[in-house]
């Protein structure tokens, strides 16, 4: 049997983003981020040789909006449903002294934006595709790897409920991602944003925007 060393870090996560809407209701946007590293040492191989694997795991659920009541201590909300958790391992070598480090990777594809439109909140997202094809009252299904992400649009309307979302591209694939958190102002109706991969540097891990993604908001 291996031995297991739970919890080498955690951190939680929820960026809140401000939205005035046009009639004055102020909406507060976010999604929820838990980010946990784990050690593990598992059952020795057939040469009776052992190593450590040491495994970061990034979940990220729904996009929430809260509408806090001007009066009061109490709010409504609304939710985008999704639920992303991908992992990533490493391992060290199996001599005297073992060595791992944590294996670190973007969670940029975690990303949302917002923009208002009139009394309604367009929401653009990564979402899993078998998660888009899930009905209202339906659970929300799990996405587990990069490969099944797609780009998602979202509207929470003026009542302060989800009213629809769908599927609005699927062609970046598991090599790149949809930098959502790096979207760039504009005085139009488009959102624009980077599209982009993690590569390689000199001595560390680095981004490379490769093209732009421009979407319209009806």
């Amino acid at each position: 049997m291996g031995n297991g060393v739970k919890a080498a870090g955690i951190s939680n996560n929820f960026r809140p983003r401000l939205i005035e809407l046009d009639n004055g209701t102020l909406a507060v946007l976010g999604s929820p981020q838990y980010v946990s590293i784990s050690t593990r040492e598992p059952a020795p191989n057939m040469n009776n040789q052992t190593h450590m694997v040491s495994t970061t795991t990034a979940e990220t659920g729904p996009v929430f909006a809260f509408f806090p009541n001007k009066n009061g201590r109490t709010f409504e909300y609304a939710l985008v449903p999704r639920n992303l958790t991908f992992s990533m391992g490493q391992n060290s070598g199996s001599g005297a002294i073992k060595v791992v480090s944590a294996p670190d990777f973007s969670i940029s594809y975690a990303g949302f934006t917002a923009a208002k439109s009139g009394d309604d909140i367009i929401i653009i997202y990564n979402d899993g595709k078998k998660d888009m094809a899930k009905g209202e009252n339906d659970k929300i299904a799990e996405t587990t790897s990069p490969k099944d992400i797609v780009l998602a649009e979202a509207l929470i309307n003026k009542d302060k409920k989800l009213e629809y979302r769908k599927e609005i591209d699927n062609s970046t694939g598991s090599r790149y991602t949809d930098y959502l958190g790096n979207t760039i102002p504009t005085s139009t109706s488009s959102i624009i944003f980077p599209i982009g991969k993690e590569g390689s540097g000199f001595n560390a891990r680095k981004t490379y925007y490769t093209n732009w993604c421009f979407v319209d908001l009806k």
